[in-house]
């Protein structure tokens, strides 16, 4: 993918009721949208040389030999911290759980797989970055204890580099109303 550009991200010291990310704000409409920015623009369409060179074989679209359909994980992997978000806030956002009769959680629902799945995933993802960035302390003579600066500085992959690469090919709303082919191109 020619898409990745590297840049040095300050990751914020977000952890105070007057320092907080957009993205850490209550529920609202616009916090809402804001989210959905980040990821909910579709699938991707690529070549048939791209996709020759995935290591699994992907779906073309059907009547179109030429448009191979992929999504990017760092975009499912956004859905899913944003629907741990919402779990945090069950007032704002309620049906994001089933319950019983007795009001106690229904975990054996496709809801709570749909939870354990978000859980899982993003445990893999973060798992398979393995991000060594060192978090630095300082020593506070007050309490006499040392304490996580939290702000640090990470060399990460463009995220807005790779969220225009993929609009850039997303597939507008079609309907995947036929049997498609999944083959290994090339």
């Amino acid at each position: 993918m020619d898409v990745i550009i590297y840049e040095d991200v300050d990751f914020g010291k977000y952890f105070a009721a007057d320092n907080r990310s957009p993205y850490m704000e209550k529920p609202s409409r616009e916090i809402d949208e804001m989210w959905k920015e980040l990821y909910n623009f579709g699938l991707t369409g690529l070549t048939p040389e791209e996709a020759s060179q995935l290591p699994e074989p992907t779906a073309h679209l059907p009547h179109d030999n030429n448009t191979y359909v992929v999504s990017l994980s760092v975009f499912h992997q956004l859905h899913c911290v944003n629907h741990l978000r919402k779990a945090l806030y069950p007032d704002e956002y309620p049906g994001l759980w089933e319950y019983h009769e007795d009001g106690t959680v229904n975990h054996d629902t496709i809801l709570a797989l749909h939870w354990d799945h978000c859980v899982d995933i993003l445990r893999q993802s973060i798992m398979c970055s393995a991000d060594i960035t060192p978090t630095p302390f300082y020593y506070r003579a007050r309490d006499d204890n040392v304490y996580s600066t939290l702000a640090t500085r990470h060399h990460c992959r463009s995220f807005d580099s790779v969220k225009e690469w993929a609009k850039d090919r997303q597939l507008h709303q079609w309907r995947w109303n036929e049997t498609a082919t999944t083959q290994k191109v090339g």
